[in-house]
């Protein structure tokens, strides 16, 4: 054997200690995690509710929360807009607040400006449908801010909404300063280069694959570009209900569920020109409040539901198969909510809600369930009922097909004492944890980030991060080049090539060299790297 010295162990600790640990980084960029909306994101969530921190600013709204990276992003509304003084344009009522996913500690805020009273809605002639903004109060056409979503560095945000009726300019934030990097008001009303959007809370925003911001509003799409701000298309659509027609990309196609004379149908559009393609056959029902998300092969699927039809309340699938979009199957569901976000499973599944008993005065019941994409048979069926004043479900799914849902509680009748809960089940709906909070949920998440940490955001000064410290995976073997052969000198040599940057022939040809962070512990390169192994190699036990 090798006889060791002590200059083994001295390897220049300013190398050793340059590492920085691994992260699972994990982004939430939309109301619906990514722009297909289906919740569903690439790290494990929390096993345990175990609260990482609490706390924020007032808020008389739960509002969507984003992740980026360590940053989180949510609006924080202490006044309401019709509350503001004549002549105040920049008034601090709902601030965008960035805060640091790991301690909650405030990053930076940001408050949008208020628009002109006289400016005027963009392009008449898409915006036929606008109610008059003259029954607003005098003070502004400005509404509370509200988060677009947060993709590549840049942060999304508009005084829009009040249920499609505000039309505001959109913003662009450096999300990592909170610097307007530009917004689409241009140099204020008359400006020919000016352009705003209409869109809400509800109907949330998507993404192009290059970040370019795709703005669904209630009658017209948006394509902007995200670096300039300059509207590159826009094209006519009609929502059924205003406050809630968001939409879904898969590919090179914007799906949105549209009014079509009686019916609604799922229409698609050209991600890269705004062009109309194709709509789908009619829906079966009334009023639509759900948008569209996407399932893993592609499958596109509509709540078709106002949330108090036993009827007709349906979740629809459909295929496109780049010509036509058909209908695949459809069964009787509960729609969550309002604006609910579903979610897709790991292997596919869907994940939908019966009705469980008859709503009384807007309080709902349902059970979570489990379903085929192929056929939408029932897999599983929570035996835990959900129920909440004004349901708004909300729903995150990890990589192991761990479900989160927020059952978006937003106060109700006297006698329905209820409050919001944020749920856990595994993938077969069995129920692993359920977390009571004080006040309402609305929609407030949760949100699934950067090392499994989970967001949930609620009313007054409530806002809990969640998070499952990871299990030390434990020193690997002292067979440092998996030759099978083992201890012998060959191992210590290959260690120390490998931590000075080589790549020893003699490394196993199909499992290679074990990689320098020996003990497991995702900081690397490190000096008790280099003591584990020879502890290990001495025939001690990993610390």
């Amino acid at each position: 054997m090798i006889k060791l010295r002590p200059c083994f162990v001295g390897v220049t600790s300013t190398l050793l200690l340059s590492g920085l640990a691994q992260a699972q980084v994990q982004n939430w960029s939309t109301g619906g995690a990514n722009s297909r909306q289906n919740g569903l994101v690439s790290v494990d969530g929390p096993d345990t509710p175990n609260v990482l921190w609490q706390g924020g600013e007032f808020s008389y709204i739960a509002y969507q929360p984003f992740i980026e990276g360590r940053s989180l992003f949510t609006v924080r509304q202490n006044d309401w807009v019709f509350n503001i003084q004549p002549g105040n344009l920049n008034p601090t009522d709902s601030p965008i607040i960035a805060m640091n996913l790991d301690t909650g500690a405030e990053l930076w805020r940001v408050n949008l400006p208020l628009d002109q009273i006289e400016d005027v809605p963009p392009d008449p002639e898409l915006d036929d449908f606008l109610f008059p903004r003259s029954w607003l109060p005098e003070v502004n056409n400005d509404w509370t801010t509200w988060i677009f979503g947060v993709s590549n560095g840049r942060l999304y945000a508009s005084r829009s909404g009040n249920g499609g009726r505000v039309a505001s300019p959109l913003y662009c934030i450096d999300s990592a300063t909170g610097a307007i990097l530009w917004s689409t008001a241009g140099t204020g009303p008359g400006d020919p280069l000016r352009s705003t959007i209409h869109a809400s809370t509800w109907s949330g925003g998507l993404f192009a694959p290059n970040g370019d911001p795709i703005v669904v509003c209630p009658t017209y799409i948006d394509r902007y570009d995200a670096q300039t701000g300059a509207r590159l298309w826009r094209t006519r659509r009609v929502a059924n209900v205003w406050e809630y027609g968001g939409g879904a990309i898969n590919g090179n196609a914007v799906y949105v569920a549209d009014l079509v004379g009686a019916s609604n149908r799922v229409k698609r559009f050209n991600l890269s020109t705004g062009a109309f393609e194709y709509q789908g056959p009619p829906m079966i029902g009334g009023n639509l409040e759900n948008a569209p998300f996407i399932g893993l092969d592609g499958s596109i699927y509509v709540p078709r539901a106002q949330n108090g039809d036993f009827d007709n309340d349906k979740l629809y699938c459909f295929t496109d198969n780049g010509t036509a979009i058909t209908e695949k199957w459809n069964i009787q569901a509960h729609g969550g909510g309002a604006a609910a976000r579903w979610g897709v499973g790991p292997d596919g599944s869907i994940y939908s809600m019966s009705w469980s008993g008859t709503p009384i005065n807007q309080v709902t019941f349902g059970q979570l369930q489990r379903l085929n994409p192929d056929t939408g048979a029932i897999l599983n069926e929570s035996t835990t009922v959900l129920r909440a004043a004004w349901m708004q479900i909300h729903m995150a799914i990890d990589q192991r097909g761990v479900i989160y849902v927020s059952n978006g509680h937003q106060g109700g009748p006297s006698f329905f004492p209820d409050t919001g809960k944020l749920y856990s089940f595994n993938a077969d709906l069995t129920q692993r944890w359920v977390v009571e909070t004080p006040g309402s949920l609305h929609q407030g998440g949760p949100a699934l980030g950067t090392d499994g940490t989970l967001v949930l955001v609620g009313t007054e000064n409530d806002i809990w991060a969640y998070r499952t410290a990871p299990t030390p995976a434990g020193c690997d073997d002292i067979d440092f080049n998996n030759n099978g052969v083992f201890p012998e000198d060959q191992d210590v040599i290959d260690f120390f090539d490998v931590l000075a940057g080589g790549t020893p022939v003699t490394c196993d040809p199909v499992a290679g060299c074990n990689d320098i962070d020996f003990n497991n512990n995702s900081v690397f390169p490190e000096d008790q790297d280099v003591v584990d192994f020879f502890n290990v190699l001495a025939g001690g036990s990993c610390p």
